[in-house]
């Protein structure tokens, strides 16, 4: 058989209701498991307690479909086995790993052994039940514990990427008051340069004007002293010729 099916043996079903009817009026019969108790309460209803039917249609009829209470024989365990490696080959469950299709598959095939033990002794399977919802409450813990550090890992990491964001915004705007500074340096330094040259030609032309002044002025003081010693001269042969 190559179609998908559940695990779990079901025995009765019991119409109630077809398609198109308001099924809301029809109400899933609640079953509250109890400490098992042969003398008060039957097989059956135990059963229904810890493995409540599932609601199905067929051909538009709309079933409540229960489980067997039926008793298992060494060909229903082996039957069970061969059925849950179809169904995981079937279904595409993983081999190892975390795989919701497995743990679904192992679930029906440890409630169908309930059901079979719980039909040769009730407060075993009452037991295995226990034990059941025991391992499907650490299971839900550790799975909201591993969601809710992915959860926080997820926040942890976007949080990391908004401060790697906001560095990287002032790294840029670091890098561009940087480059804004070093133009203005160069700009300034352009400047510096420029004056230093216009100083040193200011300097250079004084200087110029400076060596110009003296020599005229040395020229003129030579004139001046050559036209003193002509005057004293002049005035010396005046006096010898008086005499």
């Amino acid at each position: 058989m190559n179609d998908v099916r559940s695990l779990i043996a079901y025995g009765e079903k019991i119409q109630v209701g077809a398609e198109g009817i308001d099924t809301k009026l029809i109400p899933m019969p609640k079953f509250e498991p109890a400490e098992p108790d042969p003398e008060k309460e039957s097989l059956k209803n135990f059963l229904d307690a810890i493995l409540p039917p599932k609601k199905i249609v067929e051909n538009g009829l709309i079933f409540y479909h229960f489980v067997s209470c039926n008793s298992a024989i060494v060909n229903d365990i082996i039957k069970l086995h061969r059925n849950l490696k179809n169904q995981m080959k079937i279904r595409g469950a993983k081999e190892s790993g975390v795989c919701p299709i497995r743990e679904e598959l192992y679930n029906e095939c440890f409630e169908e052994i309930i059901r079979q033990v719980t039909i040769n002794c009730l407060q075993r399977g009452d037991l295995l039940n226990r034990i059941k919802l025991e391992m499907n409450y650490e299971i839900n813990y550790y799975r909201q514990l591993y969601e809710s550090l992915i959860a926080f890992s997820l926040r942890k990491v976007l949080q990391e990427k908004k401060k790697e964001i906001m560095l990287e915004n002032k790294r840029e705007k670091l890098k561009k008051e940087i480059e804004d500074l070093e133009n203005e340096i160069n700009e300034k330094n352009k400047f510096l340069e420029k004056r230093i040259e216009e100083e040193n030609a200011k300097e250079a032309q004084a200087m110029k004007d400076h060596i110009d002044a003296m020599k005229v002025l040395k020229l003129d003081n030579e004139s001046k002293s050559n036209q003193a010693v002509e005057i004293l001269t002049q005035t010396k042969d005046d006096n010898i010729l008086l005499k």
